[in-house]
């Protein structure tokens, strides 16, 4: 089951608005809603693939990120989270795509 979670949310990341696709106003919702849920999967991952969670650097910052959007902790500065949004994004595919393809070695799927 991790490895279809794991496999899926990749697929939905690639999926991310391009950099300058959509203004900030426009953007936030959007932006906070992929962050929260990257948050909640790498939480997850976490939980049930400690291993593999270990690989994804800035793990922690970004589950807590999903903690400060989801609950509302103080004001959100949305050029931050766009930024974020649109130079972190690609190298989290990257680095989640490689555990995905070994597992799928590993497994013949």
């Amino acid at each position: 089951m991790p490895l279809k979670r794991l496999s899926w949310s990749v697929s939905f990341l690639a999926a991310r608005p391009k950099r300058n696709s959509f203004p900030i106003s426009s953007f936030a919702q959007r932006s906070s809603a992929n962050w929260r849920f990257w948050g909640e999967a790498l939480k997850r991952l976490r939980r049930d693939d400690a291993d593999t969670a270990a690989r994804v650097p800035g793990l922690e910052r970004i589950v807590g990120l999903r903690n400060v959007l989801a609950h509302e902790y103080g004001d959100i500065n949305y050029e931050i989270l766009w930024l974020a949004t649109t130079t972190e994004i690609p190298g989290l595919i990257t680095i989640l795509n490689e555990p995905v393809d070994e597992a799928r070695d590993a497994t013949g799927l």
